[in-house]
């Protein structure tokens, strides 16, 4: 039971090293930015986050269409 327990805790503590490598051995000390807005490719294309998106897609909606959809919700 002992040897089982070592064991899983030294396969979990060698896959959160590996899985941290970039973390821990680099100078930045943050994870890479995996979102649409941190790809400069993407960013040259146009395409935004779903995020920005909604904001865009709820700021451009007339004050009635908000209180129907408040209403909506409640």
């Amino acid at each position: 039971m002992l040897q089982t327990l070592l064991v899983a805790l030294v396969v979990v503590g060698l896959c959160v090293l590996l899985l941290g490598i970039r973390v821990f051995f680099t100078k930045r000390w943050s994870f890479p930015n995996t979102h649409v807005e941190g790809q400069p490719k993407l960013e040259e294309q146009g395409l935004t986050c779903h995020r920005h998106q909604h904001k865009d897609a709820q700021r451009h909606k007339n004050l009635f269409d908000r209180i129907e959809q408040e209403e909506r919700l409640q």
